[in-house]
């Protein structure tokens, strides 16, 4: 058995602190949320507000990134959509509490 073999495959973090999501939104869209008077936008923001961590795998979620991308916002480009929804960092891991 190999080195690369015998070593463990670390869990991937799917659960990820609201500042850590929050700093993955690109800066025009982070602005744009926060002047946004749109209904789905506002909901969005409530949320995060409220939230004691991200779960990438919850589909509220992805709706809501999905309505940045969309319905003619287009706050959100396909690639940043991947990099917004991809596995977390140890340092952005939540360690609270779930």
């Amino acid at each position: 058995m190999s080195i690369l073999q015998s070593r463990q495959r670390l869990p991937l973090i799917r659960i990820i602190t609201v500042g850590a999501f929050r700093s993955r939104l690109p800066s025009l869209c982070r602005k744009n949320i926060r002047e946004s008077a749109i209904d789905a936008v506002l909901d969005l923001k409530e949320d995060l507000a409220s939230a004691l961590y991200i779960d990438l795998d919850d589909p509220v979620i992805a709706y809501g990134l999905n309505q940045l991308g969309s319905s003619g916002l287009n706050w959100i480009n396909d690639a940043e959509m991947v990099i917004m929804m991809s596995d977390g960092t140890q340092r952005e891991k939540y360690n609270g509490v779930l």
